[in-house]
């Protein structure tokens, strides 16, 4: 891959290794990785001093267009060094890019599965490379054995330098691994849903140091609650027949979201000079407001506003506001509805009304609508085109609010789609902001265990304020 590709990688500080897993059949399970149907490719780079296997696990997608990920591997430790991903690349660039590296077809699947799931095993830890990782070398024909030549450690560590040396000699005798240290984390599924209070309290001691700008690539810190995630929680979605039904029809049925204008919400509709007066006195009001009689009188306001300016589609949440604050929560709930049924369904409105919902945890209104089948993949407009970065904004925002909610099936299916979907190739903002939206996932899991194990009320504040601090540092 070479020195440029290496410092590429490098200044891509937040890049997030093994959390980014979108579509269904690409998330790194073992039974996957021996099934995707393009295969794994190799190549032999040499980064900074230290040589490592880049692996590549690609997958086909029913636009023609190709999902592939990569896993930089120590030969000295064992340890994943780095990992990326593309989604949705079109097959020509893949093409130029096996040309361009020498990529070779790796011959044996099961290897590389396990090559893959060693090196998570020995992760961040002392210790000596495994057979397994041995053997690939083996295969690798464009491996550079200039650095281990000069490398005292490397000789050591990998006497397969030496031409004559039987390889499969050193499969048989090989020692069995050097035990490891009994660290806190573990990549076992089934141990870590055993942990005790205990192992879970040596978690939260590492997490309550965590620094949310600096430590957010962390494995020790990460890679237990996306493992979880991976192996505990998304099986259990796709197994829900309705949600493959969904996302086979939206992987087919992709909507345009290239547009770079943003166009007003109704086109047939035109504000008049005194609603629009009236409009921005009510909004000077509502930012002026502390005090109950004030919000009284703004939810007069609104009311009468309404009724005058009946298509008006900026006022109700001014008035939902002011219901939420005096506490008349039929009335919101009410009025949530009417807004919901009277708004076109191509309206950027609709997805900024759903926003403002999930943030005021109208739990029950939610359920409401999920439970008649309401899927947001139907307001997405079909004639009119919104700006990319303002639209997804609303989104996103109602993405995490339905993880933290507890809505996991929609939140997760509406994240795939978008992450997923052309309108975003040559957007590397929102590729980022979808891409965050993984650490999500990760803290409802990361706090309902806490909460389950450590009853501490100010430990579990502390960590509420780093994960908050981690989410923004995301984005």
């Amino acid at each position: 891959m070479g020195a440029k590709h290496s410092k590429k990688k490098k200044k891509k500080k937040n890049a997030k290794p093994l959390a980014q897993k979108a579509n269904r059949d690409t998330y790194f399970a073992t039974d996957r990785i021996k099934h995707l149907p393009r295969g794994h490719y190799y190549t032999a780079i040499t980064k900074i001093e230290e040589a490592a296997v880049c692996v590549f696990v690609t997958r086909e997608h029913v636009n023609d267009c190709l999902s592939f990920a990569y896993f930089g591997i120590s030969m000295f430790t064992g340890e994943i060094k780095d990992c990326d991903y593309q989604f949705n690349i079109k097959k020509e660039f893949f093409e130029e890019l096996i040309e361009e590296f020498q990529l070779k077809p790796f011959a044996e699947k099961q290897s590389i599965e396990l090559l893959i799931y060693d090196a998570l095993n020995v992760h961040q830890s002392e210790g000596y490379p495994s057979v397994q990782g041995t053997l690939l070398a083996k295969n690798i024909l464009s491996w550079d054995y200039d650095f281990l030549k000069n490398s005292p450690k490397a000789i050591q560590l990998f006497p397969f330098q030496n031409p004559d040396f039987d390889l499969e000699q050193l499969a048989q005798q090989s020692k069995p691994k050097k035990q490891l240290k009994n660290k806190w984390h573990s990549y076992d599924p089934q141990l870590v849903k055993g942990w005790t209070k205990q192992h879970w309290e040596k978690f939260l001691e590492k997490t309550l140091d965590l620094d949310p700008q600096e430590d957010l690539d962390e494995f020790e810190i990460w890679t237990p609650l996306v493992f979880i995630l991976e192996k505990h929680y998304l099986p259990q979605l796709f197994a829900n027949k309705q949600i493959m039904t969904d996302l086979d029809r939206l992987e087919k049925s992709l909507p345009d979201l290239t547009g770079n204008e943003l166009t007003d919400i109704n086109f047939d509709y035109e504000m008049e000079q005194e609603e629009v007066l009236l409009q921005q006195s009510i909004q000077i009001e509502l930012d002026s407001a502390d005090s109950r009689k004030k919000w009284v009188t703004i939810q007069k306001r609104c009311e009468e506003f309404i009724e005058k300016f009946p298509r008006n589609e900026i006022v109700p949440f001014y008035l939902l506001d002011a219901y939420n604050y005096l506490g008349y929560t039929n009335k919101a709930y009410q009025l949530s509805s009417e807004c919901y049924h009277k708004m076109p369904s191509n309206s950027k409105a609709i997805v900024q009304y759903l926003s403002l919902l999930m943030a005021q945890n109208k739990n029950n209104l939610i359920k409401q609508l999920l439970s008649n089948g309401f899927l947001l993949e139907d307001h997405v407009p079909s004639q009119y085109k919104f700006k990319l970065g303002q639209y997804h904004y609303y989104y996103f925002e109602l993405d995490r609010f339905l993880f933290q909610l507890g809505h996991w099936q929609e939140a997760w299916r509406l994240m795939n789609w978008f992450i997923n979907s052309p309108g975003l190739d040559n957007n590397e903002t929102i590729k980022t902001m979808w891409s965050a939206s993984y650490f999500t996932p990760a803290y409802v899991i990361y706090k309902e265990i806490c909460e389950t194990h450590i009853q501490n009320k100010a430990i579990l504040n502390k960590i509420a304020d780093n994960m908050a601090a981690a989410s923004l540092a995301l984005v």
